[in-house]
């Protein structure tokens, strides 16, 4: 499967060294080539690095490592993600960005479906250490390792379940 990583911090890197790993055709999007080149390289098995507009280009399968839902915010059109599967791994970071009492609003996996609505958008790993990662899948699926997975859309679930399987975490 072809899969663009956007972004190259740690949760991005982790999931597509893995992901290459297993044999999927991974590229690394980032702000600054050397960022997306220095992943790619860490990753090896083929894996390329390239702009984040190119990634999302690339990618059947999108995941989205940046915390910004926006996707005009790094990409130089979101329509770039009509009809992909995003897989946004993110949470809020409550310290900044709630207030006390206040309502949380919108998840960030929800706000970046209403900014593409034509995207597959779908919650996973956001509960996961990105050191996990490293653990070989067998090692995961012996352990009971698990993952939720949240989205509107019953295809892209499947396809994000199989992913996760591959992983080595259960749904």
């Amino acid at each position: 499967m072809r899969v663009g990583i956007i972004g190259t911090g740690n949760m991005g890197r982790a999931v597509g060294v893995r992901l290459a790993h297993l044999g999927h055709e991974v590229a690394f999007g980032a702000r600054t080539p050397d960022q997306a080149a220095d992943a790619a390289k860490l990753a090896g098995h083929g894996a390329q690095g390239m702009s984040v507009a190119e990634a999302a280009r690339y990618g059947d399968v999108l995941v989205w490592t940046i915390r910004d839902p926006n996707p005009a915010g790094v990409l130089s059109d979101p329509a770039l993600l009509d009809g992909k599967i995003v897989i946004n791994v993110n949470n809020r970071d409550y310290a900044t960005d709630v207030q006390e009492g206040a309502w949380f609003g919108p998840a960030i996996a929800e706000q970046a479906q209403a900014l593409a609505p034509r995207a597959r958008v779908v919650k996973a790993l956001n509960v996961v250490a990105m050191e996990t990662l490293d653990t070989d899948p067998a090692a995961l699926r012996a352990a009971g390792a698990q993952v939720f997975i949240a989205g509107a859309d019953a295809d892209a679930k499947a396809v994000v379940a199989r992913l996760m399987g591959e992983l080595g975490f259960e749904c």
